[in-house]
């Protein structure tokens, strides 16, 4: 199987790519099968999702998309976390605070 060399932000040229340190080639506007916000919302929760089951985590502070809430709410349940939204000025943005409910173990 040969791969083409793909250099960071190679494929942003001329674009806004914000601060992605990798492209997300699966996403159908790099030529993949996925949708490009389902992808994203998935690789974001399943980052923040990592953290919250790492050993020593007693809280965390993120910012999420409005519509990725209800999930990362599920996601900080099942982790025994509670989730507190705080306040932003970025309507595409949530600020959110995650907080262990109980003692490790």
């Amino acid at each position: 199987m040969e791969f083409e060399r793909l250099e960071v932000n190679e494929d942003c040229v001329g674009q806004d790519c914000g601060d992605s340190a990798m492209p997300l080639v699966l996403c159908r506007s790099r030529g993949g099968p996925y949708d490009d916000e389902a992808f994203t919302s998935g690789w974001r929760l399943g980052a923040i999702g990592a953290t919250l089951a790492a050993p020593g985590i007693s809280a965390l502070c993120e910012s999420i998309r409005p519509h990725e809430r209800v999930q990362a709410d599920l996601l900080a349940m099942a982790c025994g976390y509670v989730m507190r939204v705080d306040p932003s000025t970025d309507p595409d943005w949530l600020s959110v605070t995650f907080t262990r409910t109980g003692v490790d173990g």
